[in-house]
Formats: structure tokens, sequence, C-alpha cells
């Protein structure tokens, strides 16, 4: 009710309300949020929970306290049109009209405060939003569900469209009613009634369209006032105004009515400003609404007659005005033949003038019962002449079937003179024949004699129809209720039984005779038929494979369903298909995927061998309801079965577990937890000493140690434990960098500084000021940029590429490098003043090999951080394997390790942990002493010829020894290891 006071153009007028969930708030995931999640699988617990929550005949949503949707089923996705990922986490304002999303918030509130349960039906005008935009409306139920985690609202939601059609029809039925019962009393009025027929018509359409006071006004002689001629109030509203009303008094709406305009206000704050006088009216008599319309016969402008609101506010749909406007029109038509009966007889030409001009079918009988007279309406209608239809001429457009009755109804109450309401089936002049209520009266003149019948009719065609349609569905929709519920408790040797009766109940209320569930064999992933039935008479299916279906096997395992009236409708590609379906005598079929899990695991059909019939869509989104029913049960009874297995396997390994040699778990308790550095040899505690000495001070560190030692996680302990420990740590990978890139990466550039520098970029040297950065292998930056380096690391300053301005740092630096920097100095590879200006404080790790102890505790570690990822439990490792573990030299160090373990976990199945090295590393190492480089040029060859000599991307050599491609390279390349030799 935004709008100002509105004058009729013909606009269509919203309805209005919205879907009452929670409102939203920003996806922030805090500590309650976590908790309402993890409340979600507790719910889902049960395999049944899940079942009855996905296959129910609603779209179900489960939302946390914030408003946000934690759990939808299918059903939501295809009524609201996202996927399933789209909505989870979303606020489910997403899901109404965004012209209500604001004004949500307050409610959502005011029941997150108190939330109770409310059932469908609760008089509310509801509104969803579909994903491409259109409205729609809907029921919801909502329903609190205490968890251990909170409150969650668990909501079902209904489309209600064909009921809102109903409804709508069912009103529009009421209205027609009252049409028609207005049409055929005055039609025919003597003139002494027409006073109290007028008062009695208004008081029936208020009570029809919900008005509180309906008044009619009639212009006076000189139209500068208007009489109040005719009201009706409800008892409880103030009663209507009387006498003469002076357009001076009203000036705003006296213009209105000038200029014969309809006009309706929703508000009094709706009125424009300068309609002082009818806002105040308006709030001194307590009205919310009005509605005006002109009265308006043969371009005659007689007065208006008006609509009153105290109750409510109403928002004037065009729908409302319309049918107000046609009443007014039938009420204009008497009022005028009043007036010209005042002056001049009312004649036979002016009745059939009201009875031509009315909106019903009308007919009149004498008193033999033949019948004198058909309106416009009624010719039109059956499409045949007044001759043709006088006498009994009109009885050869009813249906055969309907006439016997229609005639003994109309008889029995004729003789006794009784009204009478019928309905029958009458042919329209198309063919078609059509639903009408007949309504009939018997006439009297003023002394009381008996002079025929008056009738009206209209077409209830389309009401009819829309009830079987919802008594169809809501039967067909509750057997899907009650198999659901009877697959959510079922034992699993009944299950395949159970199935056999759904299809049998399925295809006796729809008229089918058979119906066939095919599953996807685990062994050779072909359909095979393992449920079906058909009715008495039909014969057995025989044995048939996809290959009999190439063509709507392909659809059905693409996730479409597949259905057809005539077999002569299927493409031309579809010949195999159509000519088994020949072979089977079926006239028409539709078939459905059955999915589960997000996997395809078989198909559904049902087939018409007795007739041809169409497949419409409702009743296609139905059997795919039906679908998703029995494919959740088949999941069910699949994860009974599995379970079983499990179980088996579970009672087998306690067994074996006896008799083997097996480490139990290990508490293993550290006197230091620097981060995630794992260990408590000697050689580690030396480390994570000296790095507690030197992270207090800004000097330069330089971490040495093989690759995979865990230098970065040193550099990490340090930077944590200093006094920059405020800000973010800074790293560079220096080989993995191009020589063209390094520069610009580490000191930044200013904008044209190169082709393609398109903007100014800061350096990581700029980032680090104030912080730690880290110079991950050093020693493979290029012998240009060491001077720029040794620059920043003794003055603090450096210029970006392209640009002249020195700019000052404050940044603390550590180096890391797997190289030999002696060396590489040795071979003009390195600046020795570079070197000697990062050797201020060297930490050393010690490799693997050499602290064997800290293999258990590692092992651990990594095991309770993967199956935390993977959702494993590891209960023991294998004693053969933490030895075998402990035996390697593992040449990739820890990241090797960790490799080599989430490898192995992939594959172990049950509790015990259990790995194979390759055996060529432990027999060569054991039989005779080798320098690091064979063994690493050994394992390095081993891992290769594994792999196939595949360096890079995945499962390649690189990944399993957890090294960079471009190091493993080079390494290849120091070692003399090429796939020719």
């Amino acid at each position: 009710m935004a709008a100002d006071a509105q004058h009729r153009k013909g606009d269509s007028l919203p309805s209005s309300h919205m879907i009452p969930f929670p409102s939203p708030r920003k996806p922030v995931m805090t500590d309650n949020r976590m908790d309402d999640c993890a409340a979600i699988p507790e719910i889902f617990r049960h395999v049944d929970a899940a079942s009855l929550f996905e296959s129910a005949p609603d779209a179900m949503v489960l939302l946390d306290r914030d408003g946000r949707i934690s759990a939808i089923n299918t059903k939501t996705e295809k009524m609201f049109g996202y996927r399933r990922e789209e909505l989870v986490g979303e606020p489910v304002e997403k899901l109404m009209p965004q012209r209500f999303q604001d004004d949500h918030v307050a409610h959502r509130s005011r029941y997150s405060a108190a939330p109770r349960a409310r059932s469908m039906g609760a008089e509310l005008e509801l509104f969803g939003r579909h994903q491409d935009g259109h409205e729609f409306p809907v029921e919801i139920s909502l329903s609190p569900v205490k968890t251990e985690g909170g409150v969650l609202v668990s909501s079902a939601i209904r489309d209600v469209t064909q009921l809102r059609r109903t409804q709508e029809l069912q009103s529009s039925l009421e209205f027609e009613k009252l049409m028609s019962r207005l049409s055929r009393t005055f039609v025919n009025l003597p003139l002494e009634r027409t006073d109290s027929e007028l008062n009695d018509g208004i008081r029936d359409l208020a009570e029809v369209l919900g008005l509180d006071q309906v008044n009619i006004t009639l212009f006076d002689s000189d139209k500068k006032s208007r009489t109040v001629m005719h009201s009706w109030s409800r008892p409880e509203i103030p009663p209507p105004p009387a006498g003469k009303i002076l357009n001076e008094e009203f000036p705003w709406i006296a213009a209105q009515i000038a200029r014969k305009e309809t006009c309706f206000v929703s508000a009094p704050e709706d009125l424009p400003e300068e309609a002082t006088s009818e806002r105040e009216y308006m709030l001194s008599r307590g009205a919310k609404s009005w509605l005006s319309i002109p009265l308006l016969v043969g371009g005659q402008h007689l007065g208006t007659m008006g609509a009153v609101i105290f109750r409510h506010q109403q928002v004037w749909d065009t729908q409302l005005i319309s049918r107000f406007q046609r009443a007014g029109d039938v009420f204009a038509s008497v009022v005028a033949r009043r007036r010209a009966a005042e002056t001049q007889g009312e004649s036979e030409d002016r009745f059939r003038i009201v009875a031509n001009t009315a909106p019903v079918l009308i007919w009149m009988s004498g008193t033999d019962k033949s019948c004198t007279f058909f309106n416009q309406s009624w010719l039109a209608f059956t499409g045949r002449t007044a001759d043709e239809e006088y006498g009994d001429g009109w009885t050869t457009g009813v249906h055969p079937e309907d006439l016997k009755r229609c005639l003994e109804t109309y008889s029995a109450k004729f003789d006794a003179r009784l009204e009478f309401t019928m309905e029958y089936r009458l042919r329209r002049h198309d063919g078609d024949y059509r639903w009408i209520v007949d309504i009939g009266s018997p006439r009297f003149d003023l002394a009381g004699r008996f002079l025929g019948y008056i009738g009206s009719c209209i077409d209830i065609t389309d009401q009819k129809l829309s009830k079987q349609a919802l008594a169809e569905q809501l039967k067909f929709e509750t057997m899907l209720a009650e198999i659901s519920a009877t697959f959510i408790s079922l034992p699993p040797d009944q299950l395949d039984s159970q199935i056999r009766e759904g299809q049998k109940r399925i295809c006796e209320t729809l008229g089918l005779q058979r119906s066939a569930l095919a599953q996807i064999s685990a062994e050779n992933k072909k359909l095979v038929t393992t449920h079906w039935w058909a009715a008495d008479g039909i014969e057995t299916l025989p044995i048939l494979t996809q290959d009999d279906f190439p063509w709507m096997t392909r659809l059905l395992l693409s996730g479409q369903r597949v259905s057809f009236a005539r077999i002569d409708d299927l493409p031309e590609e579809a010949a195999k298909d159509k000519e088994t379906f020949h072979s089977l005598g079926l006239e028409s079929n539709a078939t459905f995927p059955l999915s589960a899990g997000g996997k395809n695991i078989g198909v559904l059909g049902f087939g018409s061998l007795r007739a041809e019939r169409e497949w419409p869509a409702p009743l296609l989104d139905r059997l795919g309801m039906a679908a998703q029913i029995f494919a959740n049960a088949l999941c069910r009874g699949r994860a009974e079965r599995e379970l079983n297995n499990a179980y088996q396997e579970i009672t087998e390994l306690k067994q074996q577990v006896e008799k083997e040699n097996v480490y139990l778990r290990e508490e293993v308790s550290l006197e230091r937890h620097h981060g995630e550095v794992v260990g408590d040899s000697e050689g580690i505690r030396h480390v994570l000493q000296e790095a507690e000495q030197v992270a207090p001070t800004d000097s330069t560190v330089l971490v040495l140690g093989e690759t995979g030692t865990g230098k970065e996680l040193i550099a990490r302990t340090i930077h944590e434990h200093s006094r920059r420990k405020g800000r973010v740590m800074v790293k560079v990978n220096c080989a993995a960098l191009p020589a063209t890139l390094i520069e610009s990466e580490l000191f930044g550039r200013e904008k044209g500084a190169f082709t393609g520098a398109l903007t100014r970029e800061m350096g990581r040297f700029e980032l680090a000021s104030g912080s730690t950065i880290l110079l991950d292998e050093v020693g493979e930056l290029p012998i240009e940029l060491q001077s720029k380096l040794l620059r920043v690391l003794q003055e603090g300053e450096f210029e970006r590429l392209g640009s002249s301005k020195t700019i000052k740092v404050d940044a603390r630096v550590i180096a890391a490098t797997s190289r030999n920097l002696q060396q590489a100095v040795r071979e003009g590879k390195f600046r020795e003043d570079l070197y000697y200006r990062l050797n201020v404080f060297p930490i050393t790790i010690p490799p693997l090999r050499e602290r064997q102890e800290d293999i258990p505790p590692l092992v651990w570690h990594f095991l309770n951080q993967l199956c935390q990822r993977m959702g494993r439990s590891i209960e023991t490792v294998h004693g053969a394997t933490m030895d075998a573990f402990k035996s390697y030299s593992w040449p990739g160090n820890v990241r090797e390790l960790r490799n080599v373990i989430e490898r192995f976990l992939i594959t172990t199945t049950g509790t015990v942990f259990r790995a194979k090295l390759p055996a060529v590393e432990g027999a060569e190492a054991g039989a005779r002493p080798q320098t690091f480089e064979q063994v690493e040029r050994n394992h390095l060859l081993h891992i290769l010829e594994m792999v196939g000599w595949r360096v890079r991307g995945e499962g390649g050599a690189a990944q399993l020894l957890g090294l960079k491609p471009t190091t493993l390279e080079s390494r290849m390349q120091k070692l003399g290891i090429s796939r020719h030799k």
C-alpha cells in the first residue's frame, strides 16, 4: 500500500505476503553456527530419517537459528529451481520475493525468541520465488527441532498454485451464482419490490466479496449533490451515511466522480495532499479502504456505488474491482428500469434488453413447461436459433446420459412450484459438452397466479475438472506417503516384496498394466531387472537387456526421464527401441532414472498395454516422486547389507588382531611444543633450542637441511617466538620463480617497467616491513640479483624495478636452502659476501635417518592429521610397518614420510595401518655400505621406474617424493639420472 490514491487504468494490483522464515544474517561462521551445523548429522543419523526427509511429498527445508538453510530435499531443488549446493548456507530469504525480504527481520526475531510449531493452512497468504524470478503461492508448516546443538526449524513447503486456482474458481463460482441470481431476480421484478431486492442484492454482494459497507448514491437533478438511496453495513460496523452528500464537502472525490472514473484508496495516507476532507472523514469514521465506481446505463451517469472496509486495509486488485463493477452494472440497469417504469410502464422490449445483456444463460417457460424465451447468451453458447430451442427443442443439446435425470428434476419441481438447482452437460456451439449449473424459480404475477418458470445457467466445467484433478492428486500423494512410510521401518528381507506391492498399487491407481524396476549390476555395470509386476492377463516380462533399448538406456543413465504416448512418436534413432516395444505389445510408457547419493542405481518403468495414454507433466512429476521413494528404499537396503558385511569384517579383524604383533597407540608427550614441529630426539631438541635463542633477536638466520626436513616449520617457529609475530611472515620460494620475474616479485615494480607491467606492484620486501621474510631455496637466486639482496641485508633499502626512488624497509630475513652454499661459493654460483651476510646464525636440521626415534611420533602425528581430513579412524600401526619405517633411509625426509603414510592410508581398510616400502631400498641398504648420494640415486631411479618416468602431474615422481618438480629435476641432473641411461 505504498502507492498513492489510484484510478483504474486496467492495471493489475499485486497481492502480498511472504514466507515467514527466520530472517538472514551475513554468512559468518560463529561458534553457535558451528553448533547448528554439528546438529544436522544428529537429525539424519539414521537412514530412516534421511529417507523420510528426502522422499517427503513436500519441499523440506531445515533452518538453523540464524535463518540459514542447513539442508533441503530434492523436492526443494525442483520447486525453486536451485541446486542443493546453491542453497545450503544461504539465508532463507533467497526463497522469497525480493520485495518482502527487508521487512522479514522483525518477524524472524519474534519467531526466534519463541519458536513454535505452525501447521499448514494458517490463513496466511504466502509466496515463494523461483530461481527464474516467477512467484508462486505456498503453504508452510514450521516445526522447531531440539538438538544437542540447539533448536533448528524444520519447514515443509507446499506449492498451492493449483489449490489457489481452485479457490479462485470456487470464489468465481460463488460470484457467478450471485450474478445469476441477481439477473434472475431483476429480469422480471415487479416495480414495488425493487427497493427491497436492491438492498438484499448489495448485502449479498458485500458478503460474497468480503466488504464491510456498500451504498448506492444517485445524482440529484442539479448534479451538485448525491443522495444515498440504498446502503448496507455489517452489524459491528459504523452505520452508513444517509441523506444528501454535497460535492463541496468532498471536492476531490467529487471531481473523480464527475469524470466517471473508478477510484480506490487502500489507506488514508494514499490520498493526495489536496484530499484533506476525504482523509479527515476516513480517519474520523475509522475507515481503512474504500472503492467507488460510476453507475452508467447507455452513457447516462446515474450516480455511484461505493464499498468501504473498516476491519483491515484492502488491496483493490483488478479482479475484485471488475466483479464490483459487474454487479454495479446490474444494479444500474435496475435503477434505470425503475426510473423508466415510473414514467412509462415496463415493456417487453425492456425486459429483453435486461435479459439479453445479462452475463449468464437465461431461459423462461410457460405454464405448460415449454420454454418460451432464451436470451442472447444462451443462443451464443449453443450456436442455435431461438426457434430451434423453443418448446422442448433445447433438450437436444443435453448430454444423453444426463437428459432423463434433468427432465425428471425439472418436471417434479415444476409441478411442486419449487425452486431447483441441477447440474448437467450442455453441448456448446463447438460440439464440446460443458458442465453447467441450472437454477430455476417459479414466476407469479401480483395476484399470485402462476406464470411459469425463469432460470439462469453458468458454466462450471473448469471448477469440476479442477476438483477432480485435485482429488486424484490427493489420492495419489496419500498413496505415496503410505508407501514411503512402509519403507521407513521395513526389515530388509521384506524390501523386495514391498517394492512389488508398491508397483502394483501405483499401476492399479493409474490404470496401467505393467511396471518393471532394473538395477545397475555391480559386476558388469549393466541394467538387470530385479522387480516387476503385471496385471492379470498380461504376459510375464521376458528377459531383456539394455541392448534391447539402447536409445532409452542412454537417456536414462544420463539422468533424463523418457515417456511417450505412442511408439511412433519416438525419434528415428530409437529404431531398436521401437522394435522391442512393438514386440512387447506396449502402447505407451514412462520410465524414470533411479538415483541416490548423486549416483544412478537403476530405472523404474510404467507401461500401458491396452490403450494409448498421455503423460501430462503433473503425472510425470508424481511418478518421479515414486521413483525417488523406491530409489531411497533400495539405497537403504544396500546400506543395511553393507552394514552387516562390515560387522562381519570387524569380527574377523578382531580375531586377526589377537594373533598379530601390533603397536598399541602411544601418547606422545614432548617437553616443548613448537607449532607443528614433532619430535623428541637430541637432534631436534638442539634445533629448537637454537631457534629459541635466536628468535628474540633481529639477526639473520640461515636454515640448512635436506629437502623435506622441515626448514619452513623452523622458520615459522622462529617468527612466532620473535617480537614480530603480530604480523604475518612473508614467504618467497626463489626456486619456483623464473629469473625474469623474481626481481619484480622481491622488490616490486613501477607501471610500465616492462612489457605487461600495467600497474604498480609492491614487492615482498615491502610487504614484510615490520615482519619476517623467508627466502626459501635462496641458493637458487640468480647471481645478478644477489648484490641487490646484499644491499637490503646491509642497508635495509632498495629501488623498485623501473624506479629511481629508494625505499627503506625493516624486515628480518630468514634464508633456507638444501644446497651446499660453500661449494656454490667455490664454484662462483653464489656471492661470498652474501653467504657471510646470511650465515650470521646457521641452524642445521638433521635428516630423518639420523633421528629415527622421532619416526613413531611423526607417524602418529600424520595419521591423526590425515584421518581427520579423510574421516577415517586408525587405532594401531602394524609392527612390521613401524619397523620398516624406522629402518628406511628416507631420502625425502619428513615430507616423504607423510606422503607414504597418506598413500597407504588410502588403501588401508579397517583400523590397523599397514604400509609396504619398496624391497629394493631395504635390501640394497643392508647389502653393503652406500654413500648418501648412492642411496638417493637408487631411490630416485626406483620411483621413476615405478611411475613410468613421469616427473610432473598427478601420480608423478615429484608428488610421490613430496618434492617440487623443479627441485627433483635439479637433483636428477646433479646425480646424472636420465631415462636413456
